[in-house]
C-alpha cells in the first residue's frame, strides 16, 4: 500500500464543486514582506472540482 501525504488535505476546505485554498507565505515573518506582495497574498484560491 502507498502511503499518500496528507499534508495537503490539512489544508484545503472542500465546498460545492470547489476546493478552497489559502495562499502561501502569508502566515509569518510579514514585517520582511513589501505591501504589494502581502496584499497579492490575499483572499483565497478556488479550485474546480472535475467528475
Amino acid at each position: 500500500m502507498i502511503k499518500t501525504n496528507r499534508s495537503f488535505y490539512k489544508r484545503i476546505i472542500k465546498k460545492k464543486g470547489k476546493i478552497k485554498l489559502l495562499h502561501n507565505y502569508h502566515r509569518h515573518l510579514l514585517t520582511k514582506k513589501t505591501k504589494k506582495r502581502k496584499r497579492k497574498l490575499k483572499g483565497n484560491i478556488y479550485i474546480r472540482c472535475q467528475g
